[in-house]
C-alpha cells in the first residue's frame, strides 16, 4: 500500500479540472498503445487512468476522438493505471464534466469490450 510514500510535487501551471471523457494512446509514430480515460484536464496537461498497468514511453501522442485533437505529451508521472501527461502546446478540450449519460455511454461500451 501506498500510505506512507512520499510524493513528488509538480508545480502546476493552471488549475486543473475533473473531467471524464476518452483518449487514445499513442506511439510517437501513431501506432495504438491503450485506450484510457481522461479524469481531469488543464489547457497545458491532464490526468489520464489507462484500463491496465503498463510500461509506457516517456514521450506519447494522445488522441483526443471527441474533439478530434491529437497533441504530443511527456508522461510527467505514473503511478498504477494513473499517469500525469503534460502537453507540448496549449490544448483546449471541451470535455469539462461530461454528462452522465456521456459517462454511462463510456462505461457500457467498456463492459461490452470485456464481454460482460
Amino acid at each position: 500500500m501506498g500510505f506512507f510514500r512520499k510524493k513528488t510535487l509538480i508545480e502546476r501551471i493552471e488549475e486543473r479540472h475533473p473531467t471524464f471523457g476518452i483518449v487514445e494512446l499513442r506511439t510517437e509514430n501513431g501506432a495504438p498503445l491503450a485506450e484510457a480515460t481522461l479524469r481531469d484536464k488543464s489547457t497545458f496537461g491532464a490526468m489520464i487512468r489507462a484500463r491496465w498497468q503498463r510500461v509506457f514511453p516517456e514521450r506519447i501522442n494522445l488522441w483526443f476522438p471527441k474533439e478530434q485533437i491529437d497533441v504530443g505529451a511527456s508522461i510527467r508521472w505514473s503511478e498504477g493505471v494513473d499517469m500525469g501527461v503534460k502537453f507540448d502546446h496549449a490544448v483546449e478540450l471541451g470535455t469539462a464534466n461530461s454528462d452522465r449519460k456521456d459517462r454511462i455511454d463510456v462505461v457500457t461500451s467498456h463492459l461490452e469490450r470485456a464481454g460482460v
